[in-house]
């Protein structure tokens, strides 16, 4: 399958900006080439900001929180989607079809398909074992994913 658009977890986001290990430089090296590209290849949604700030917030580290909220914007690398009421309604078919996946993770499904994603990053193990399942495997192709995403 021609890779078109990786929609980011916001898992991705925080190995990204949080780590200094191998997985955190490849990203880093995709994020770069990804910015060299005449369209925005990586994707997310506003999602991954509520997400990402839990921690920093918690931690009271106003140095990350500031930065996630400059860096969590549209820019040449990756666009940041906003969540719709589409995107809403095709979360809770989500849901309803998979009931081991989590709120958050349906949105961001539902996400990656309503902006043509071909392909989801995640390190949620969590997450991988549901899409893992045959009967979401199934119905991937309802929502415009590839039926096991990487």
């Amino acid at each position: 399958m021609e890779i078109r658009r990786i929609y980011l977890d916001a898992n991705i986001f925080i190995k990204l900006f949080e780590s200094d290990d191998e997985i955190a430089h490849l990203l880093g090296q995709l994020v770069e080439r990804a910015g060299r590209r005449s369209v925005a290849p990586l994707a997310t949604s506003e999602l991954t900001l509520a997400e990402v700030l839990v921690a920093p917030t918690s931690d009271g580290d106003t140095e990350l929180t500031a930065n996630y909220e400059a860096s969590l914007v549209s820019n040449a690398a990756w666009s940041v989607a906003p969540i719709a009421r589409t995107t809403l309604r095709q979360a809770a078919s989500l849901r309803a079809a998979h009931k081991a996946l989590k709120l958050p993770d349906a949105i961001h499904l539902a996400s990656a398909a309503e902006i043509g994603s071909s392909h989801f990053l995640t390190g949620d193990l969590g997450l991988l074992r549901v899409m893992a399942t045959a009967r979401f495997r199934e119905s991937s192709t309802l929502i415009g994913l590839p039926p096991i995403l990487k």
